[in-house]
């Protein structure tokens, strides 16, 4: 049976005039999916969300199974917004002749009744399943559907509530969830103002969330924690750190981004040589460590690095530390893949590196522009953390850096020096 969208002639007045009420059938389960159903004189209308719960599901398995349970045409909520309210896409039910497309307003007038709206953040199946028609808007906690905060919780419930591992577990755990409250609202003023009159209810609102400031943790209560967790060999403190490498690639923590190395280069070979084998930590989860693969450590930064066989033989993968645990100065930058910092005691480290920010040389980029600003503060304190920006650096580095140098060049603390000092 197909389903005929009977839509009044004045659509677009700016109020919606309904149809009878239709009859609500409740929710129904595909995969990650939750679709509410209506049933009307000429058939089962559906309304599907994403409720993030379960595997995705393409449009062509949406439509064979809502057939199975006598839908007769399906709307799947979209992420962003079109004319008259939050997009809506005809999902295509096989058997059945495509209707035309349907926008927000137009179906609530073709069921009789606003229709029920969730954002991103509180399109949750418990949330979607409770609701019925003339249910009160409720409050929720507005979560990212990406992540899974609830180990975060599980394990700062394991420590005393001063310990860092806690306070930096539960300051994630509210930074996250402020982000989403706020994301959520942002969602519902946008719909709210978008859609015409009778044509949405707002099914739930984000619980208020106090934001954690920047400053609430000085810097070595955050690194401590963290390294407490790193250190962890359990399950829980691997979900705790997959969720770090997630919401921010681990800035707090010493070591983020990884970088292979190439077995036989001499300058990776010095990295490589001292290696030693490790038990397996949360730490591994940076690298995102096969179960089969080799653990190891970096006694110079206590890094994480593995050894795992591929077609074109052994391959070492390291992460890389965000500051360098040494006292000895800057005497060598040499560019090549990855970029390497020797120090004064001849000692040689993969440059330090942000999650987020890469480095490169060559080009009029951010990659140069992070580069120079790492050299510029490891010319001035060896310990500095790496470029969290790509702007910064004085004139001359950028332009030495930006220059297109062979693979390979070496550039000694004179050279890089007298750049920073030109104008």
């Amino acid at each position: 049976m197909s389903a005929d969208f009977d839509v009044p002639a004045d659509r677009g007045s700016g109020r919606a005039r309904p149809n009878e009420p239709a009859e609500y059938l409740g929710t129904t389960r595909v995969n990650g999916l939750a679709v509410q159903r209506w049933r009307t004189r000429a058939g089962i209308i559906a309304l599907v969300w994403n409720a993030y719960d379960g595997p995705p599901t393409s449009d062509a398995e949406l439509g064979e199974k809502l057939r199975a349970v006598g839908v007769g045409a399906a709307l799947r909520a979209m992420p962003h917004f079109g004319v008259g309210g939050p997009a809506l896409h005809q999902v295509s039910i096989p058997g059945v002749a495509d209707a035309p497309e349907v926008a927000w307003d137009q179906l609530a007038e073709a069921l009789g009744q606003p229709l029920p709206y969730w954002p991103i953040p509180l399109q949750q199946r418990r949330l979607i399943d409770a609701w019925q028609p003339g249910r009160p808007t409720v409050q929720a906690l507005a979560v990212d559907p990406e992540m899974d905060l609830d180990v975060l919780l599980r394990l700062a419930a394991l420590y005393d509530c001063d310990h860092p591992a806690a306070q930096v577990l539960s300051r994630l755990f509210r930074t996250v969830t402020w982000r989403e409250s706020q994301a959520a609202a942002q969602m519902i003023a946008m719909a709210e103002s978008m859609t015409f009159d009778g044509t949405i209810v707002i099914a739930a609102r984000p619980i208020p969330v106090p934001r954690a400031h920047p400053d609430e943790l000085p810097e070595t209560v955050r690194r401590a924690g963290w390294l407490e967790i790193l250190g962890r060999a359990d399950v829980l403190a691997d979900a705790c750190v997959e969720q770090l490498v997630r919401w921010d690639g681990g800035r707090d923590c010493p070591f983020g981004a990884p970088v292979d190395l190439a077995p036989g280069d001499p300058i990776s070979d010095e990295v490589i040589d001292r290696l030693e084998p490790t038990a397996r930590t949360a730490a591994f989860r940076f690298l995102d460590a096969p179960p089969d693969a080799e653990t190891l450590v970096d006694p110079a930064t206590d890094a994480p690095a593995i050894r795992v066989a591929d077609e074109d033989g052994q391959r070492i993968r390291i992460a890389v530390s965000q500051w360098l645990p040494t006292t000895s100065p800057l005497a060598e930058l040499v560019l090549d893949d990855p970029i390497w910092i020797r120090t004064a005691d001849g000692t040689v480290y993969p440059a330090p590196q942000d999650p987020r920010w890469g480095l490169g040389w060559g080009y009029a980029g951010n990659g140069p522009g992070a580069l120079a600003l790492l050299i510029h503060r490891l010319l001035d304190d060896i310990t500095a953390r790496a470029a969290d920006d790509t702007r910064g650096a004085p004139e001359g580095l950028e332009r030495l850096l930006s220059t297109d140098l062979p693979r390979g060049t070496r550039l000694s603390r004179s050279q890089l020096e007298a750049a920073r000092a030109s104008s």
